[in-house]
C-alpha cells in the first residue's frame, strides 16, 4: 500500500463561492475550510492533485477524520479521476455527508483508476456555510484484483442496459471500449455500491454533463428536503420573485409551495405597476414542475416548452402539468405583464427549463450571465439496490420550437443583472 499524508499536500481553495467568502488553513495535521453565508447552492473545496501514472490499475482512497461546525448543508471528502478530455470518475461524498455540529468522524472515498487516467484530484468539500476540519488526511492505494460478486455484477449490468437503451447520446459512445473499461473498474467489487464508480464512468462517457447516479441515501435526502419559499416583494413599483431550486416530488408539499407563492403574489400584484423580475440566478435545478406552477400567472395555460428526444416525438410542457391548483383571479392579468428574467452560470438543469419556459413570451427580456449549459431533461431509472440513474434523454425546446441543450445566452449580459433589469422596467 502506498500512502501520502496531508502535510505533503498544497491545499488550494476552489468552488463556486464569491472571492473572499471562504478560507482554507493548515495547522500541523489539521486542515480547516471555513465559509460565510452566501446564496443557495454554493460550495467550496480545498483540493490538491497528483499525476495518475503510479495509480493506474489500482484503487485509490482518500481517508481522514472530519469535524464540522454549523455545516448545515453538509461537508465531506471528495475524489476525482481525470482523463485527457476531462472527468472520468467523481465521488463528491454526497451519500455520506456530515451536517451541523459533529465530533471527529472517520470518512473515506475509494475510486478505481483506469488506464486512461491522467490526474487524481482530491480534498475537502463544504456545501453552503460553516466550518469543517480534517485531520490525518491521506491517499492510499491498493491493487484492483479479485472476482466481482454476482450482486455487484447485476448492478453494473442493469445500469449499462438502461444507459445503452435510453441515453440521449447513446449513439455517440464506443460501447465496446466503454464496457470493457467499466468492467475493469468493477473488478473485485463485492457490494453494489462498489460498482458505482464504474457506472459513473459509463455515464461520463455520454458527454452530456448532466446524467448522474443517485445512491439510495441521496434519494432519501432529496425527498426529505425542506424547500425555501419563493421570495415575493415589491420595490419602487417593481415586483420581484426569487425562485430557488426545488427538490422532491411529494405532492402535498409541492401544492403548498405553489399556494404560498400565489398568496404572496396576490398581496403584491397591485403595487407592481412597472413589471416583474424573476430571479433564477441561484436556481440549480431539481423538480421543474412546482417552479413552473408557481410562475403560471406569468406563463399562462398554453404550452411553454417541450422535451425533444433523439427519437420519437416531443412532449410538450404546461406550467400546470404536475401541480394544477386554482389560481386567484387577481393574478390572471400577469400573463401580459412585463417580465425581466435574471440568469447566471449557476442557473442549471430545471432552472434552465424555467428560463426556456419564458423564451418566446411577449414583454420578456433576459439579463445576467449565460446559464450553466445543461438545458436537457433527465429521467429516473431504478437500479437493483435502490439507487437510481438520472439519465439525460432529451433537450429542452421553447414554445416556438427552438431547441437548446447548451448554455442559454441572456439578451443583455450584465455584471449587475438586477440593476439592469430595474432600469429596463422603470416607469414614470
Amino acid at each position: 500500500m502506498l500512502t501520502f499524508a496531508a502535510l505533503l499536500f498544497a491545499w488550494k481553495l476552489g468552488g463556486n463561492r464569491a472571492p473572499g467568502t471562504c478560507a482554507v488553513d493548515t495547522k500541523e495535521d489539521v486542515v480547516t475550510l471555513q465559509c460565510g453565508v452566501e446564496g443557495q447552492g454554493t460550495f467550496a473545496t480545498a483540493a490538491d492533485s497528483l499525476p495518475a501514472d503510479e495509480y493506474r490499475g489500482k484503487r485509490v482512497t482518500i481517508r481522514g477524520e472530519l469535524l464540522t461546525e454549523r455545516a448545515d448543508n453538509g461537508a465531506s471528502l471528495w475524489l476525482r479521476v481525470d482523463g485527457e478530455q476531462g472527468v472520468l470518475l467523481l465521488d463528491n461524498g454526497q451519500s455520506d455527508l456530515l451536517t451541523g455540529d459533529s465530533d471527529w468522524t472517520p470518512k473515506s472515498i475509494t475510486l478505481p483508476v483506469p488506464s486512461t487516467a491522467k490526474k487524481i484530484v482530491f480534498g475537502l468539500l463544504l456545501r453552503g456555510s460553516g466550518t469543517m476540519h480534517a485531520r490525518n488526511v491521506r491517499i492510499e492505494t491498493v491493487e484492483a484484483t479479485g472476482t466481482t460478486s454476482k450482486e455487484a455484477q447485476n448492478e453494473l449490468d442493469a445500469a449499462i442496459a438502461v444507459i445503452k437503451k435510453n441515453a440521449l447520446n447513446r449513439d455517440k459512445v464506443d460501447w465496446k471500449g466503454v464496457e470493457q473499461t467499466a468492467r475493469e473498474l468493477a473488478l473485485g467489487a463485492q457490494k453494489p455500491a462498489e460498482v458505482y464508480a464504474a457506472i459513473r464512468y459509463v455515464l461520463a462517457s455520454l458527454g452530456d454533463h448532466h446524467s448522474f447516479l443517485m445512491p439510495p441515501a441521496a434519494q432519501k435526502e432529496m425527498q426529505e428536503a425542506k424547500n425555501p419559499a419563493i421570495d415575493v416583494r415589491v420595490d419602487d413599483r417593481i415586483g420581484y420573485m426569487n425562485v430557488p431550486a426545488y427538490a422532491g416530488g411529494e405532492q402535498t408539499a409541492a401544492r403548498a409551495h405553489v399556494r404560498h407563492a400565489y398568496d404572496d403574489l396576490a398581496l403584491n400584484v397591485k403595487s407592481a405597476k412597472c413589471g416583474w423580475i424573476v430571479d433564477l440566478r441561484d436556481n440549480g435545478g431539481g423538480n421543474m414542475w412546482p417552479m413552473l406552477a408557481a410562475l403560471r400567472p406569468f406563463l399562462g395555460d398554453n404550452a411553454v416548452g417541450s422535451f425533444v428526444p433523439a427519437e420519437s416525438s416531443s412532449s410538450r410542457w404546461f406550467a400546470k402539468r404536475d401541480v394544477d391548483i386554482a389560481m386567484p383571479q387577481t393574478l390572471r392579468g400577469l400573463t401580459s405583464a412585463k417580465v425581466a428574467v435574471l440568469t447566471s452560470s449557476r442557473t442549471a438543469s430545471s432552472g434552465e427549463a424555467v428560463v426556456v419556459a419564458f423564451r418566446g413570451r411577449p414583454n420578456t427580456r433576459f439579463f445576467g450571465e449565460p446559464t450553466m449549459g445543461v438545458s436537457t431533461s433527465n429521467e429516473g431509472y431504478p437500479l437493483p439496490d435502490g439507487a437510481s440513474i438520472l439519465l439525460t434523454t432529451a433537450v429542452f425546446a421553447d414554445r416556438n420550437g427552438k431547441q437548446y441543450g447548451a448554455k442559454i445566452e441572456p439578451d443583455e449580459v450584465a455584471s449587475d443583472a438586477l440593476a439592469a433589469a430595474k432600469q429596463w422596467l422603470h416607469c414614470d
